[in-house]
């Protein structure tokens, strides 16, 4: 008995992230059919919060706080072959997303840089703590990789 509650549980919470990412793409299709860029969670919402991260007296990134999730702005683009960036940090969020503790993530940048990395779902503090020390390890080997490649 006590297995079956569980597994509903289980069940009743993985359709509930389910069905909260399709929404937010229903959302987004509506929003490209009718222009609107308003909407909650779009890039012109203001943000909750914002924490800086620091290495030194270097700021590192900020982490954005939304109503649908968390941003991660580099100060400075990373090279997005730099391979920290993809054994460590994607891959715990990579991880976080399979577990369920996020809905998705997407990178974003440009011209082989990352500069930003969007987070949906609830972050909680134990998470931001894993991505700010993820953050600064990335940083340091991506400051490496530059002094190597210059």
């Amino acid at each position: 008995m006590k297995e079956e509650k569980k597994e509903l549980i289980s069940f009743i919470e993985r359709k509930i992230k389910e069905l909260k990412k399709e929404l937010s793409y229903y959302e987004k299709i509506l929003d490209l059919l009718t222009g609107r860029t308003s909407r909650k969670g779009s890039k012109e919402e203001a943000p909750s919060k914002i924490k800086v991260i620091t290495k030194g007296n270097e700021v590192i990134a900020n982490l954005i706080y939304t109503s649908t999730g968390l941003r991660i702005a580099f100060s400075n683009p990373v090279p997005e072959d730099l391979p920290a960036l993809h054994s460590f940090l994607l891959k715990v969020l990579e991880e976080k997303k399979k577990e369920g503790e996020i809905v998705d993530f997407s990178v974003k940048g440009g011209k082989g840089f990352v500069s930003e990395i969007e987070i949906a779902g609830d972050v909680k503090d134990m998470l931001v703590t894993e991505l700010e020390l993820a953050i600064t390890y990335v940083k340091e080997e991506a400051n490496k990789f530059e002094k190597t490649s210059a």
